[in-house]
Protein backbone atom coordinates (compact mmCIF):
# COMPACT_ATOMS: atom_id res chain seq x y z
CA UNK A 1 0.00 0.00 0.00
CA UNK A 2 2.00 3.14 -1.11
CA UNK A 3 1.57 6.35 0.62
CA UNK A 4 2.76 8.58 -1.70
CA UNK A 5 1.45 12.48 -0.29
CA UNK A 6 2.62 14.54 2.93
CA UNK A 7 0.46 13.38 6.12
CA UNK A 8 -0.26 14.43 9.31
CA UNK A 9 -0.10 13.08 12.71
CA UNK A 10 -3.32 14.01 13.65
CA UNK A 11 -5.29 12.57 10.72
CA UNK A 12 -3.22 10.93 8.48
CA UNK A 13 -1.05 8.52 10.88
CA UNK A 14 -4.46 8.10 12.69
CA UNK A 15 -6.06 6.70 9.53
CA UNK A 16 -2.79 4.40 8.16
CA UNK A 17 -2.65 3.12 11.84
CA UNK A 18 -6.77 1.61 11.42
CA UNK A 19 -5.95 -0.09 8.01
CA UNK A 20 -2.94 -1.43 9.46
CA UNK A 21 -5.24 -2.52 12.46
CA UNK A 22 -7.59 -4.16 10.54
CA UNK A 23 -5.53 -5.81 8.23
CA UNK A 24 -3.54 -7.68 11.50
CA UNK A 25 -0.17 -5.41 11.54
CA UNK A 26 1.77 -4.29 8.50
CA UNK A 27 5.14 -3.80 7.87
CA UNK A 28 6.16 0.19 7.75
CA UNK A 29 8.76 0.23 4.73
CA UNK A 30 10.35 3.83 3.87
CA UNK A 31 13.93 5.18 3.55
CA UNK A 32 14.83 7.81 6.20
CA UNK A 33 13.11 11.26 7.06
CA UNK A 34 9.37 9.63 5.52
CA UNK A 35 8.04 9.61 9.14
CA UNK A 36 8.45 6.00 10.15
CA UNK A 37 9.57 7.29 13.95
CA UNK A 38 6.75 9.63 13.58
CA UNK A 39 4.42 7.17 12.90
CA UNK A 40 5.16 5.29 15.84
CA UNK A 41 4.59 8.13 18.54
CA UNK A 42 1.47 8.46 17.57
CA UNK A 43 0.69 4.61 17.52
CA UNK A 44 1.80 5.20 21.29
CA UNK A 45 -0.84 8.13 21.53
CA UNK A 46 -3.51 6.44 20.18
CA UNK A 47 -2.53 3.00 22.73
CA UNK A 48 -2.30 5.22 25.47
CA UNK A 49 -6.09 6.86 24.95
CA UNK A 50 -7.13 3.67 24.59
CA UNK A 51 -5.76 2.36 27.90
CA UNK A 52 -7.49 5.23 29.60
CA UNK A 53 -11.23 4.43 28.23
CA UNK A 54 -9.99 0.90 28.98
CA UNK A 55 -9.18 1.37 32.76
CA UNK A 56 -12.80 4.02 33.02
CA UNK A 57 -14.79 0.75 31.34
CA UNK A 58 -13.20 -1.40 33.59
CA UNK A 59 -14.36 -0.06 36.76
CA UNK A 60 -17.92 0.44 35.25
CA UNK A 61 -17.90 -3.26 34.11
CA UNK A 62 -16.78 -4.33 37.79
CA UNK A 63 -19.04 -2.02 39.35
CA UNK A 64 -21.72 -3.99 37.74
CA UNK A 65 -20.56 -7.01 37.93
CA UNK A 66 -20.44 -8.14 34.41
CA UNK A 67 -19.70 -11.71 34.46
CA UNK A 68 -18.63 -11.28 30.77
CA UNK A 69 -15.92 -8.59 31.39
CA UNK A 70 -12.89 -10.30 30.21
CA UNK A 71 -14.97 -11.55 27.23
CA UNK A 72 -16.28 -8.24 26.45
CA UNK A 73 -13.06 -6.51 26.71
CA UNK A 74 -10.92 -8.77 24.34
CA UNK A 75 -13.81 -7.83 21.78
CA UNK A 76 -13.53 -3.86 21.97
CA UNK A 77 -9.61 -4.16 22.32
CA UNK A 78 -9.73 -5.91 18.71
CA UNK A 79 -10.52 -2.33 16.83
CA UNK A 80 -9.09 -0.08 20.06
CA UNK A 81 -6.00 -1.90 21.06
CA UNK A 82 -4.15 -0.96 24.58
CA UNK A 83 -0.92 -2.49 25.32
CA UNK A 84 2.17 -2.82 23.25
CA UNK A 85 5.72 -3.76 23.26
CA UNK A 86 8.20 -1.71 21.69
CA UNK A 87 11.49 -2.63 20.94
CA UNK A 88 14.74 -2.04 18.74
CA UNK A 89 18.03 -3.89 18.42
CA UNK A 90 19.80 -0.47 19.22
CA UNK A 91 19.59 1.99 22.44
CA UNK A 92 19.49 5.04 19.90
CA UNK A 93 16.32 3.33 18.15
CA UNK A 94 14.68 2.14 21.23
CA UNK A 95 15.26 5.46 23.03
CA UNK A 96 13.62 7.03 19.61
CA UNK A 97 10.60 5.66 20.24
CA UNK A 98 10.58 4.93 24.16
CA UNK A 99 11.12 1.33 23.86
CA UNK A 100 13.38 -1.56 25.20
CA UNK A 101 16.54 -3.14 23.00
CA UNK A 102 15.84 -6.54 21.85
CA UNK A 103 17.90 -8.06 24.27
CA UNK A 104 16.42 -6.82 27.51
CA UNK A 105 12.92 -7.02 26.30
CA UNK A 106 13.02 -10.53 24.70
CA UNK A 107 15.46 -11.29 27.22
CA UNK A 108 18.09 -12.02 24.64
CA UNK A 109 21.22 -14.01 26.25
CA UNK A 110 24.42 -12.00 25.76
CA UNK A 111 26.87 -14.62 27.05
CA UNK A 112 26.49 -18.46 26.38
CA UNK A 113 23.72 -20.20 27.44
CA UNK A 114 24.13 -22.92 30.29
CA UNK A 115 22.32 -25.50 29.54
CA UNK A 116 22.67 -27.23 32.64
CA UNK A 117 20.00 -24.43 33.86
CA UNK A 118 16.92 -26.25 34.05
CA UNK A 119 15.08 -22.82 35.64
CA UNK A 120 12.54 -21.06 33.16
CA UNK A 121 14.28 -18.91 30.75
CA UNK A 122 13.50 -15.32 30.88
CA UNK A 123 12.10 -15.29 27.02
CA UNK A 124 9.52 -17.70 28.31
CA UNK A 125 8.61 -15.44 31.00
CA UNK A 126 7.96 -12.62 28.76
CA UNK A 127 6.26 -14.59 26.53
CA UNK A 128 3.71 -15.32 29.37
CA UNK A 129 3.74 -11.79 30.29
CA UNK A 130 2.20 -10.83 26.85
CA UNK A 131 -0.30 -13.72 26.40
CA UNK A 132 -1.64 -13.02 30.00
CA UNK A 133 -3.48 -15.68 31.91
CA UNK A 134 -7.12 -15.16 30.12
CA UNK A 135 -9.02 -13.62 33.31
CA UNK A 136 -6.86 -11.02 35.40
CA UNK A 137 -3.85 -9.89 33.24
CA UNK A 138 -4.50 -9.30 29.93
CA UNK A 139 -3.04 -10.41 27.01
CA UNK A 140 -0.80 -7.05 24.95
CA UNK A 141 -2.20 -6.62 21.74
CA UNK A 142 0.99 -5.23 19.67
CA UNK A 143 4.44 -5.93 19.50
CA UNK A 144 6.38 -3.13 17.44
CA UNK A 145 9.74 -3.33 16.18
CA UNK A 146 11.88 -0.85 14.71
CA UNK A 147 15.00 -0.40 12.49
CA UNK A 148 14.97 -4.19 11.66
CA UNK A 149 17.38 -3.75 9.02
CA UNK A 150 20.24 -4.08 12.05
CA UNK A 151 18.22 -7.54 12.53
CA UNK A 152 19.81 -10.98 12.34
CA UNK A 153 18.71 -14.35 11.67
CA UNK A 154 18.91 -15.51 15.80
CA UNK A 155 16.88 -12.36 15.84
CA UNK A 156 13.83 -12.78 13.70
CA UNK A 157 13.51 -16.52 14.78
CA UNK A 158 12.70 -15.38 18.39
CA UNK A 159 10.13 -12.83 17.11
CA UNK A 160 8.43 -15.62 15.19
CA UNK A 161 8.41 -17.92 18.26
CA UNK A 162 6.46 -15.16 20.06
CA UNK A 163 4.14 -15.00 16.92
CA UNK A 164 3.61 -19.21 17.12
CA UNK A 165 3.34 -18.98 21.25
CA UNK A 166 0.68 -15.82 20.86
CA UNK A 167 -1.09 -15.97 17.59
CA UNK A 168 -3.24 -13.13 18.58
CA UNK A 169 -0.44 -10.82 18.99
CA UNK A 170 -0.02 -8.67 15.61
CA UNK A 171 2.99 -6.92 14.59
CA UNK A 172 4.15 -3.23 13.27
CA UNK A 173 7.62 -4.14 11.68
CA UNK A 174 9.40 -0.64 10.87
CA UNK A 175 12.61 -0.10 8.91
CA UNK A 176 14.38 0.15 5.27
CA UNK A 177 16.07 -3.50 4.87
CA UNK A 178 16.89 -2.93 1.21
CA UNK A 179 19.00 0.41 1.19
CA UNK A 180 20.20 0.23 4.44
CA UNK A 181 23.84 -2.26 5.95
CA UNK A 182 22.62 -5.12 6.69
CA UNK A 183 23.38 -6.74 10.05
CA UNK A 184 27.27 -7.09 10.85
CA UNK A 185 28.54 -10.65 9.67
CA UNK A 186 25.29 -11.58 7.75
CA UNK A 187 25.39 -9.32 4.58
CA UNK A 188 24.95 -12.56 2.47
CA UNK A 189 21.59 -13.16 3.86
CA UNK A 190 18.16 -11.96 1.95
CA UNK A 191 16.07 -10.86 4.69
CA UNK A 192 14.10 -8.31 2.51
CA UNK A 193 12.26 -11.20 1.11
CA UNK A 194 11.96 -13.44 3.60
CA UNK A 195 8.53 -15.30 4.04
CA UNK A 196 8.86 -14.82 8.42
CA UNK A 197 8.85 -11.42 7.58
CA UNK A 198 5.76 -11.44 5.05
CA UNK A 199 4.10 -14.23 7.60
CA UNK A 200 4.99 -11.84 10.81
CA UNK A 201 2.73 -8.96 9.30
CA UNK A 202 0.17 -10.67 7.48
CA UNK A 203 1.41 -9.85 4.28
CA UNK A 204 1.17 -6.34 4.76
CA UNK A 205 3.29 -3.71 3.68
CA UNK A 206 2.60 0.21 3.95
CA UNK A 207 5.55 2.01 2.07
CA UNK A 208 5.93 5.31 2.92
CA UNK A 209 7.14 7.29 -0.58
CA UNK A 210 6.90 11.23 0.58
CA UNK A 211 10.15 12.58 2.30
CA UNK A 212 9.69 15.07 4.95
CA UNK A 213 13.25 16.31 4.66
CA UNK A 214 13.06 17.07 1.00
CA UNK A 215 9.49 17.65 0.58
CA UNK A 216 9.30 15.11 -2.27
CA UNK A 217 8.05 11.92 -2.89
CA UNK A 218 10.79 8.75 -4.79
CA UNK A 219 14.22 8.19 -3.87
CA UNK A 220 16.53 10.15 -5.90
CA UNK A 221 19.38 9.37 -3.75
CA UNK A 222 18.59 5.45 -4.11
CA UNK A 223 16.83 5.66 -7.79
CA UNK A 224 20.25 7.86 -9.35
CA UNK A 225 23.00 9.15 -6.98
CA UNK A 226 23.58 5.74 -5.21
CA UNK A 227 24.04 4.53 -8.68
CA UNK A 228 26.52 7.00 -9.89
CA UNK A 229 29.37 7.69 -7.37
CA UNK A 230 30.94 8.96 -10.17
CA UNK A 231 29.57 12.56 -10.93
CA UNK A 232 29.94 13.66 -6.82
CA UNK A 233 33.40 15.97 -6.90
CA UNK A 234 36.60 14.75 -4.82
CA UNK A 235 37.44 18.13 -3.22
CA UNK A 236 40.26 17.22 -0.54
CA UNK A 237 41.68 21.16 -0.42
CA UNK A 238 38.14 22.05 1.13
CA UNK A 239 38.32 22.69 4.91
CA UNK A 240 37.49 20.34 7.22
CA UNK A 241 34.14 20.46 8.65
CA UNK A 242 33.39 19.54 12.07
CA UNK A 243 30.77 16.21 11.29
CA UNK A 244 32.38 13.63 9.26
CA UNK A 245 32.01 10.47 7.92
CA UNK A 246 33.94 7.97 7.19
CA UNK A 247 33.97 3.78 6.17
CA UNK A 248 37.18 2.43 8.24
CA UNK A 249 38.09 3.34 11.92
CA UNK A 250 41.70 3.81 11.20
CA UNK A 251 40.10 6.89 8.81
CA UNK A 252 38.25 8.02 12.05
CA UNK A 253 40.93 8.00 14.35
CA UNK A 254 42.93 10.66 11.91
CA UNK A 255 40.33 12.52 11.76
CA UNK A 256 39.39 13.04 14.88
CA UNK A 257 43.46 13.11 16.07
CA UNK A 258 43.54 16.27 13.24
CA UNK A 259 40.57 17.96 14.88
CA UNK A 260 41.60 17.47 18.43
CA UNK A 261 44.94 18.72 17.41
CA UNK A 262 43.96 22.03 15.60
CA UNK A 263 41.84 23.00 18.44
CA UNK A 264 44.79 22.30 20.61
CA UNK A 265 46.80 24.63 18.91
CA UNK A 266 44.55 26.95 17.71
CA UNK A 267 44.90 29.14 21.19
CA UNK A 268 41.11 28.92 21.92
CA UNK A 269 40.27 27.79 25.82
CA UNK A 270 39.76 24.03 26.16
CA UNK A 271 40.56 21.11 28.10
CA UNK A 272 43.30 17.84 27.70
CA UNK A 273 41.37 14.94 29.82
CA UNK A 274 43.90 12.39 30.00
CA UNK A 275 42.99 9.29 32.65
CA UNK A 276 43.98 9.37 36.38
CA UNK A 277 46.39 6.95 37.40
CA UNK A 278 46.66 5.95 40.86
CA UNK A 279 50.42 4.64 40.59
CA UNK A 280 53.05 4.49 42.95
CA UNK A 281 55.93 4.63 40.70
CA UNK A 282 55.45 7.98 39.29
CA UNK A 283 53.53 6.87 36.18
CA UNK A 284 56.26 5.06 34.85
CA UNK A 285 53.76 2.28 33.36
CA UNK A 286 51.22 4.75 32.15
CA UNK A 287 50.12 4.50 27.96
CA UNK A 288 51.71 6.99 26.16
CA UNK A 289 50.55 6.73 22.91
CA UNK A 290 47.12 4.87 22.53
CA UNK A 291 44.49 3.20 24.66
CA UNK A 292 44.16 -0.47 23.91
CA UNK A 293 41.16 0.05 22.07
CA UNK A 294 43.11 2.31 19.57
CA UNK A 295 41.63 5.35 20.34
CA UNK A 296 44.57 8.86 21.35
CA UNK A 297 44.94 8.54 25.13
CA UNK A 298 43.12 12.23 25.37
CA UNK A 299 39.98 13.56 24.73
CA UNK A 300 39.95 17.23 23.77
CA UNK A 301 36.84 19.49 25.47
CA UNK A 302 35.79 23.04 24.43
CA UNK A 303 32.58 24.32 23.94
CA UNK A 304 30.87 22.88 21.40
CA UNK A 305 32.72 19.78 21.24
CA UNK A 306 30.70 16.68 19.82
CA UNK A 307 30.84 13.50 22.16
CA UNK A 308 29.36 10.12 21.34
CA UNK A 309 28.55 7.46 24.27
CA UNK A 310 30.86 4.63 24.39
CA UNK A 311 28.62 2.66 27.22
CA UNK A 312 25.40 2.92 28.24
CA UNK A 313 24.50 4.38 31.67
CA UNK A 314 20.96 4.21 32.95
CA UNK A 315 21.55 6.25 36.43
CA UNK A 316 21.89 9.29 33.45
CA UNK A 317 19.69 8.14 31.51
CA UNK A 318 22.37 7.21 28.76
CA UNK A 319 22.41 5.13 26.07
CA UNK A 320 25.31 3.65 23.87
CA UNK A 321 26.41 5.48 20.92
CA UNK A 322 23.81 8.37 21.19
CA UNK A 323 24.89 12.28 21.00
CA UNK A 324 26.16 14.92 23.18
CA UNK A 325 27.12 17.75 23.03
CA UNK A 326 29.46 20.24 25.08
CA UNK A 327 27.91 23.75 26.33
CA UNK A 328 30.33 24.54 28.93
CA UNK A 329 32.61 23.69 31.73
CA UNK A 330 34.51 25.00 34.96
CA UNK A 331 37.49 23.49 36.96
CA UNK A 332 35.46 20.39 38.04
CA UNK A 333 32.65 19.71 35.80
CA UNK A 334 31.51 19.56 32.08
CA UNK A 335 27.72 20.44 31.52
CA UNK A 336 26.49 18.44 28.39
CA UNK A 337 23.41 19.63 26.28
CA UNK A 338 21.31 17.54 28.26
CA UNK A 339 21.35 19.86 30.78
CA UNK A 340 23.50 18.24 33.39
CA UNK A 341 26.90 18.23 34.30
CA UNK A 342 29.66 15.65 34.64
CA UNK A 343 32.95 15.08 36.03
CA UNK A 344 35.61 15.01 34.11
CA UNK A 345 36.28 11.43 35.13
CA UNK A 346 32.62 10.36 34.01
CA UNK A 347 32.87 12.39 30.35
CA UNK A 348 36.28 10.26 30.10
CA UNK A 349 35.27 6.92 30.77
CA UNK A 350 31.61 7.24 29.59
CA UNK A 351 32.63 9.72 25.95
CA UNK A 352 34.51 9.15 23.23
CA UNK A 353 35.00 12.56 20.37
CA UNK A 354 32.31 12.14 17.58
CA UNK A 355 34.43 14.68 15.41
CA UNK A 356 34.12 11.13 13.00
CA UNK A 357 31.90 8.55 13.15
CA UNK A 358 31.38 5.32 10.46
CA UNK A 359 29.07 5.00 8.41
CA UNK A 360 27.54 2.11 10.32
CA UNK A 361 26.65 4.36 13.56
CA UNK A 362 25.28 6.92 11.79
CA UNK A 363 22.35 5.41 10.40
CA UNK A 364 18.98 6.32 12.02
CA UNK A 365 20.68 10.48 12.14
CA UNK A 366 19.59 13.16 10.40
CA UNK A 367 21.85 16.04 10.25
CA UNK A 368 20.82 19.47 9.08
CA UNK A 369 24.77 21.00 8.95
CA UNK A 370 27.34 20.56 6.45
CA UNK A 371 29.22 17.15 7.02
CA UNK A 372 32.26 15.33 4.78
CA UNK A 373 32.44 11.84 3.62
CA UNK A 374 35.66 10.66 3.70
CA UNK A 375 37.61 7.81 1.99
CA UNK A 376 34.81 8.42 -1.07
CA UNK A 377 36.98 6.46 -3.30
CA UNK A 378 36.08 3.01 -1.18
CA UNK A 379 32.14 3.69 -1.35
CA UNK A 380 32.33 4.00 -4.94
CA UNK A 381 32.57 0.32 -5.39
CA UNK A 382 30.03 -1.43 -7.59
CA UNK A 383 28.51 -3.86 -4.82
CA UNK A 384 25.10 -3.39 -3.42
CA UNK A 385 26.99 -3.26 -0.15
CA UNK A 386 28.78 -0.19 -0.93
CA UNK A 387 25.80 1.16 -2.70
CA UNK A 388 23.90 1.07 0.58
CA UNK A 389 27.17 2.83 1.88
CA UNK A 390 27.07 5.81 -0.34
CA UNK A 391 22.71 5.86 0.57
CA UNK A 392 23.29 5.60 4.38
CA UNK A 393 26.28 8.52 4.40
CA UNK A 394 23.89 10.51 1.48
CA UNK A 395 21.03 10.53 2.91
CA UNK A 396 21.80 11.34 6.69
CA UNK A 397 21.53 14.92 5.29
CA UNK A 398 18.83 17.22 4.69
CA UNK A 399 19.98 19.04 2.35
CA UNK A 400 22.33 16.21 0.64
CA UNK A 401 22.79 18.80 -2.86
CA UNK A 402 24.20 21.99 -0.96
CA UNK A 403 25.49 20.23 2.49
CA UNK A 404 28.34 17.23 1.76
CA UNK A 405 31.72 17.84 1.22
CA UNK A 406 33.52 14.67 -0.57
CA UNK A 407 37.22 13.51 0.21
CA UNK A 408 39.17 10.58 -1.21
Amino acid sequence: IPVNHKWDKNTGAKKIFKVINTLGGAWIEGEGGVGKTEFLKTFQDIIDRNRIRYRFQKCIHKHNENPRMFEDFQEWRKDNPCFAIKLAPTNKACNNIGGKTLQKGLGIPVMDIDVEDKSPAYFDKICSKLAGDGYSKPCYDYAVFDEISFMDGWDWSLIYSLKRRIPHLKFILSGDIIRQLPPVGEEWRNFYNAYVIKELVGFTKIKFNYNFRTGISGNVLWKEWSKHPERFKVDNFHPITERNICFTNIKRKKVIAHLEDRVKYSGLPHLVLRKNYDDPYGGMFEEEDYKPDGHRPELVIMFGTPLIACKSNKEFGIAKNEFRKVIGYDDDLIELCDGKKYEYKFIYDNFLSAYCITTHKSQGDTYRDKYTIHEWGVFSGDSLFKRRLRYVAQSRSTDPENNIVYKS
